[in-house]
This record gives C-alpha cells, sequence and structure tokens, in this order.
C-alpha cells in the first residue's frame, strides 16, 4: 500500500491475440494508444495448429508434417518480430510474444486465449472482430465469440472500422 503523498503504479497486463490481418495489428495499436501505460506488461498471443499425426474435421483432414509445422513456426515467429516488436519497441514496456500450439479451430482457440489470459492474470483481453461474411463464419465460426465463452477476464472486442 502507497504512504500518504505518494503513489503506487500498479502493473497492469494486457494480453493482445494476434494474427497476419490489418485487424490485429489495429487492436494491438489501440492497445498501445489507450491502454497501454509505462511498468504494464504485454503477452501478444499467436495461436498455430499443434503437431498430430492426423486431426479430421467436418471439412479436411490435416497431416501434420514435421517439416511443415517448423516451417509454421518460423513463419510465426517472423511475423511477430517484423509486424509486432516494431510496435513494441516503440512503445518502450515489456513485451512478450507467444506462439501457442493448440487446436486451430474456433473453439479452441477460444480457450487457448483465455486459458492465456488466465495465467498471466490479464486486466484484459484486446482483440479484434474479423468481418469474415456471414456464410464463413457461419461454417468457420468466430474466435472472438469463444473468447467470449471461454474467458474469464475482461474483453475489449474492437470492431472494424
Amino acid at each position: 500500500m502507497a504512504e500518504q503523498g505518494t503513489s503506487e503504479i500498479t502493473k497492469r497486463t494486457w494480453v493482445v491475440p494476434v494474427d497476419d490481418t490489418p485487424a490485429s495489428e489495429r487492436a494491438l495499436q489501440w492497445t498501445f494508444n489507450n491502454l497501454f501505460r509505462k511498468g504494464d506488461e504485454l503477452h501478444l498471443l499467436h495461436v498455430i495448429p499443434e503437431a498430430v499425426p492426423e486431426v479430421m474435421t467436418d471439412f479436411m483432414i490435416y497431416n501434420a508434417d514435421p517439416e511443415d509445422h517448423a516451417r509454421m513456426v518460423e513463419k510465426a515467429k517472423a511475423l511477430l518480430s517484423s509486424r509486432y516488436e516494431p510496435h513494441c519497441r516503440e512503445a518502450g514496456g515489456i513485451c512478450n510474444m507467444h506462439i501457442v500450439h493448440y487446436h486451430t479451430d474456433t473453439g479452441s482457440i477460444g480457450t487457448a486465449i483465455g486459458k492465456l489470459a488466465d495465467n498471466y492474470n490479464a486486466t484484459a483481453v484486446i482483440m479484434a472482430k474479423h468481418n469474415k461474411g456471414l456464410v464463413k463464419e457461419a461454417l468457420l465460426g468466430s474466435a472472438t465469440k469463444a473468447t467470449s465463452k471461454h474467458c474469464t477476464k475482461p474483453l475489449v472486442l474492437l470492431h472494424e472500422e
């Protein structure tokens, strides 16, 4: 507790799920412009499919080739370092980048985001809604909707401009 006459700055922890879309970049920039302050901690989360021998869904069979998975990890690292790391350096705070291997159906992505937010005791999760269109969203689902069901922390949802 701060003594009278002094101020105690409480570190806040933000989780921002990111992918390779402009909407994710906008969500990160919005976080820096509106929430982030010196001393805060930021966790960027990028979910990629886990390496499993074979995954069968209603729409496809995914055979995980270890070389394909290694390329996917390298692509994710490149995305985080080239697209998001410069924003973090510019903001000057503590920025942690996570590549999470998880099931990549929308419900599982929401679960992964919720678990990371809980693990880091996030102040809030900030994410952008992607406008996929009605048919695509009906078939594939919505990661933001799934996150709202699985996340116990406050969720800030940014709509497209």
